[in-house]
């Protein structure tokens, strides 16, 4: 399968030489090429200390002056040259089977777009709680079924249906850039296969639920939730998830109290988010 994986990144090169070794170990040279869109400080081909340096040949490096990772993946997907696009974070890496498991599933069936799961070197969901069943997703039943770290789609469709760049990190909807472009396919009955079978390493990432960094990733990640509530019309999703945190603040009150900032920032970054959303979607459709 030659495929095009593209990594968008701010320039953190211990974590990329990781990711390329994974590569260098799971992927003949000759079919691939990997689209590093960098967002940081300037990187060279001789930054990297990998393995097999004949890998260098198929690296290629676009030091970008934009901020925002959809805007990277459009990027990205516009200088690929290869059929299928594989979009990963600069953290992940690939287990043996990854990419074979991903040829097999595009060489055998009609697919446009495949999803896997990513796990921790054990085998363990990272992330999100990952469905077991293997299916075609389907615009009423697709939520633990899909992760744009693990995802593969043949680049007409991705140029088709390219991510909204209000959303996604670096952006102040800093998330749900894969839930939006999900729904947007499926509702256009794109076929989407997801398959447990397929997986990619990811770090899990502990919250502590009274640190800076939590509070500044609730908060962002839930204003891109309420915007693709709000762009998709998806009032049952957002009010059930609110009516649930507003509940349950007694709990974390008389149980929980070290949580209960964190889940009134959640609350805050919804209801802003929501509110902030209305003018980015409107432009956006002009």
């Amino acid at each position: 399968m030659d495929i095009s994986i593209i990594v968008p990144t701010l320039g953190n090169i211990e974590l990329l030489n990781n990711f390329l070794n994974s590569v260098t170990f799971t992927q003949p040279i000759d079919n691939f090429e990997i689209l590093i869109i960098n967002q940081g400080d300037p990187i060279l081909i001789n930054n990297f200390s990998i393995a097999d340096n004949k890998i260098l040949n198929n690296i290629k490096i676009y030091n970008v002056e934009f901020r925002g990772l959809s805007k990277a993946k459009n990027y990205g997907a516009l200088n690929a040259s290869y059929r299928i696009i594989f979009f990963v974070d600069d953290d992940a890496e690939l287990f043996d089977n990854t990419l074979n498991i991903a040829s097999s599933f595009f060489e055998n069936s009609n697919l446009d777009v495949l999803f896997g799961r990513v796990t921790d070197k054990d085998g363990n969901n990272t992330v999100i709680n990952f469905s077991n069943e293997e299916s075609y997703l389907d615009v009423k039943k697709f939520e633990g079924k899909f992760i744009e770290s693990a995802m593969f789609i043949k680049r007409d469709i991705i140029l088709k249906y390219p991510f909204d760049e209000n959303l996604g990190a670096g952006c102040f909807f800093g998330a749900e850039e894969g839930y939006d472009v999900v729904y947007r396919m499926l509702i256009d009955s794109v076929p989407i296969y997801y398959s447990p079978l397929l997986v990619v390493y990811h770090p899990n990432k502990t919250v502590n639920y009274q640190s800076k960094a939590a509070f500044n990733r609730v908060f962002f990640y839930r204003t891109g939730f309420a915007y693709i509530c709000r762009k998709h019309s998806l009032n049952k999703k957002i009010l059930s998830r609110l009516f649930l945190l507003i509940c349950s603040i007694p709990v974390f009150v008389l149980i929980m109290p070290k949580k209960l900032n964190y889940y009134i920032l959640e609350i805050t970054a919804i209801i802003v988010g929501y509110i902030m959303s209305k003018n980015f979607i409107e432009k956006k459709h002009e």
